[in-house]
């Protein structure tokens, strides 16, 4: 009965260990897709302020479709719903084409850790696991913004107005074999995943002394 009771106890510990471990691994993992998520907002905030006029052209196309208001119905039927969605590799490849030393995000290697940690080990296959992350920017709902001191409100269409951006961030850490790398900007096969975290924020960013409508 003793050696029972020793052994229970010992596998007891040995699984309360392991759940606390993992515990630790995905918190830590929702954390850092939040801060993925926050870079991503902090990009897109950047990519608005560097050329307002293109996105607000390609929000108000209405050609893409968007998480956040895939059931929204237009007002007219058959007008265009107004989003743009701008995917990490977009911002990479921008990134690399002006900064060659620069990159969004680094992988893991066998001799860097990267930006997301270290190989997280191997499977039963022997395959090696790396972080991979990934976010999407929505751009959504622009409008006027209330006018600032001495602005024109007297109805000139070419007058300069602020105008406000619904934007939301959406980021996805994941754990991937390093033999399939993710090439898809956004939610690869789940299959092909260990564990995934995903995060959003939201904000409303403003763009001064925007011409026209």
């Amino acid at each position: 009965m003793v050696i029972a009771l020793l052994t229970a106890i010992g596998i007891l510990a040995a699984r309360t260990s392991s759940l606390v471990d993992s515990a630790a691994g995905y918190d830590r993992q929702a954390t850092q897709t939040m801060y993925l998520a926050s870079y991503a907002g902090r990009i897109g905030t950047v990519e608005l302020g560097a050329t307002p006029r293109t996105y607000l052209d390609l929000l108000r196309q209405g050609k893409e479709a968007c998480p956040s208001n895939a059931n929204v119905q237009p007002i007219t039927t058959g007008a265009p719903i107004p989003c743009y969605k701008l995917f990490m590799s977009e911002v990479a490849s921008r990134v690399a084409t002006n900064f060659s030393s620069h990159t969004i995000l680094d992988n893991p290697t066998a001799v860097d850790p990267g930006s997301l940690g270290p190989p997280l080990g191997q499977t039963p296959s022997t395959t090696v696991q790396m972080m991979n992350g990934a976010f999407m920017i929505e751009l959504l709902e622009a409008y006027n913004s209330d006018p600032k001191a001495k602005s024109d409100v007297g109805g000139n269409p070419n007058a300069a107005h602020d105008v406000q951006v619904t934007l939301t961030a959406f980021a996805q850490l994941r754990a991937l074999p390093s033999t399939g790398a993710n090439t898809d900007p956004w939610c690869s096969d789940t299959s092909a995943s260990t564990g995934a975290s995903v995060q959003a924020i939201r904000a409303h960013v403003t763009l001064p002394n925007i011409f026209g409508q």
